[in-house]
């Protein structure tokens, strides 16, 4: 097993400074947010991606990371809105229903 260090974080401009490094893609990134983290954590147990560190982001407190809006140019969801949220929101189900 490959260690991986773990952190957490309250800040998106933490988040982001900690994150920030040269990787040639995303998948190759050395740190991942977690969030829900299923996907990631399935992608690491197959190998396909192996960061040396995550960065646990389910704390940042920044309205825009759990809002939903919808405006004339789409739907925004924040990356810390949950499934359980986005299918249950009135205007997802109604102009989104895919989602």
């Amino acid at each position: 097993m490959r260690p991986i260090a773990y952190a957490r974080t309250t800040s998106a401009s933490d988040a982001v400074r900690r994150a920030s490094g040269s990787a040639p893609s995303h998948a190759e990134a050395p740190v991942q947010f977690l969030g829900g983290g299923t996907q990631l954590l399935d992608l690491m147990k197959l190998d396909v991606m192996q960061p040396t560190e995550l960065l646990d982001i389910t704390r940042i407190a920044d309205p825009r990371m759990h809002g939903i809006e919808t405006t004339p140019q789409g739907l925004r969801l924040g990356a810390l809105v949950t499934m359980r949220q986005a299918a249950e929101h009135t205007a997802v189900m109604r102009d989104y229903p895919v989602v």
